[in-house]
């Protein structure tokens, strides 16, 4: 059993069949020329860190980019609260959104979906 089915997912249920060219992680707020469509992003310490970090912004620029759903770093260390408002935009918008703990390597994640999409 592999490190995402510790993922929860938070919202976006009925974008579950959103699919999923590759995936991408931002480092800061200002990433549209890095994506072309349908990455699923994982939000990790680098954009967290941010100066200008808003997860809210955040998902409504990947929503308008044709993104296909976000895995957020949960924990102390990463993002700790999700307001309402972001999961029902995420909902109303088809977005899955999932949580899973800071302290899974990132690694672990990439290989996973890299494979899943190979």
């Amino acid at each position: 059993m592999g490190n995402l089915s510790k993922a929860k997912v938070l919202s976006g249920m009925s974008g579950m069949d959103n699919g999923i060219r590759w995936v991408y992680k931002p480092e800061s707020m200002h990433f549209a020329k890095w994506v072309k469509g349908r990455e699923l992003m994982i939000i990790s310490t680098p954009v967290i860190n941010s100066k200008d970090f808003n997860l809210e912004k955040l998902i409504q620029q990947a929503i308008k980019l044709n993104m296909s759903g976000a895995i957020l770093l949960v924990g102390e260390q990463y993002i700790d609260k999700i307001s309402r408002e972001v999961l029902s935009y995420t909902n109303e918008k088809r977005f899955p959104l999932f949580a899973i703990s800071g302290d899974t390597p990132l690694i672990d994640i990439f290989e996973e979906i890299g494979h899943a999409i190979a």
